[in-house]
């Protein structure tokens, strides 16, 4: 083999190296970049999934508590009924019972004396 050639081959084959090396380089770092790139994109994407999760959880909550409490007014306003209507009743049987008393004793109503005739409006 010639001499001169020897550092000539190697000093190729040296480029080549140093070439292939650089081209391995590049090829590492387009391959970070780009699992970078799919990293955020999955981050990105369940970040999305997560927000919309607790939206629909918080609208879901929402319209829970909304019928929560209509029925809870519902139920309120059925018992106020249900009470106005046995004061009603009491208020009335308690009325016929007075009457019913004033009329069976009527000697307890006063006399109307000169006194309290003088004192009453006409009509």
């Amino acid at each position: 083999m010639n001499p001169t050639k020897i550092p000539v081959t190697a000093l190729a084959l040296s480029l080549v190296l140093a070439l292939s090396l650089s081209a391995c380089q590049k090829k590492d770092s387009e391959d970070a970049v780009s699992t970078a790139k799919q990293t955020a994109s999955d981050a990105a994407a369940t970040a999305k999934q997560v927000a919309s999760d607790a939206a629909a959880t918080a609208k879901q909550a929402a319209s829970d508590a909304a019928a929560t409490a209509k029925q809870t007014a519902s139920e309120a306003a059925a018992i106020a009924k249900q009470t106005a209507s046995e004061t009603a009743e009491k208020v009335i049987e308690t009325g016929d019972a007075l009457s019913d008393k004033v009329i069976e004793q009527p000697e307890r109503m006063p006399e109307a004396t000169q006194e309290n005739k003088d004192t009453t409006t006409k009509e």
